[in-house]
């Protein structure tokens, strides 16, 4: 047993041997010796370019649009414009996201224009994230579908009760907030700005989904 456990730390020793003087080789490139210090690095994975540019707003259609490139710097014509840093650009293996809106446009279409621009510049994290989530959920449940639907009358509901409070006028809005006063915490009504606050979160998620859709119908898997 004793011989053994020798041998065992004779190996690794040379081991480690090895692999000190080929990575040195590597770095020196000698000859044949550089070779193998070159197989035993890791394969570095070519980082994608920085990608930036800005959504353009078509009013007669109401849509949106994405123009790549900021070499002018931000326009006035443009609801939103950002750019995005691939993980593999940084040390610290973060992507970096930055987007930015224009105040010279309604606040609905600011947040659209700013969840189009983040869903274009990161729709294929976004890809890779579904992809390896679907297998995840798979194996929680046998229904799927019923997950969907579920997510999917939540957002109805949410977006009938921001249609339905935008509705509201002022007077029924006052009428809510001051007999709220004699009821307990528990049964308050929420701020006034709550739902216009989760419709413009909604037109986020919009535009959002529609800068994916457009991202890959530009590689074509849309």
């Amino acid at each position: 047993m004793r011989h053994c456990r020798s041998r065992t730390a004779k190996l690794l020793l040379l081991a480690c041997c090895v692999l000190v003087v080929s990575n040195a080789a590597h770095a020196s490139g000698w000859g044949r010796l550089s070779k193998i210090g070159s197989w035993l690095q890791p394969q570095s994975k070519r980082a994608p370019d920085v990608l930036s540019g800005y959504a353009r707003y078509d009013e007669a259609s109401g849509t949106l649009t994405f123009v790549k490139g900021l070499a002018g710097g931000p326009r006035d014509d443009a609801p939103a414009h950002g750019s995005f840093s691939d993980p593999l650009r940084h040390v610290s293996n973060f992507g970096q996201l930055r987007v930015a809106t224009n105040p010279a446009f309604p606040d609905t279409l600011q947040m659209q224009a700013a969840g189009f621009v983040e869903g274009y510049l990161t729709a294929e994290r976004i890809f890779d994230y579904a992809y390896n989530m679907r297998g995840w959920l798979a194996e929680q449940t046998n229904d799927t579908f019923k997950i969907g639907d579920w997510l999917f009358a939540q957002d109805q509901w949410a977006r009938q009760q921001v249609r339905a409070h935008a509705a509201d006028n002022t007077s029924s809005s006052a009428s809510s907030t001051s007999s709220s006063t004699t009821t307990s915490s528990t049964s308050d009504p929420p701020s006034p700005a709550f739902w216009p606050t989760v419709g413009l979160l909604l037109a986020q998620l919009d535009g959002l989904q529609a800068g994916y859709s457009a991202r890959l119908a530009e590689q074509g898997q849309g």
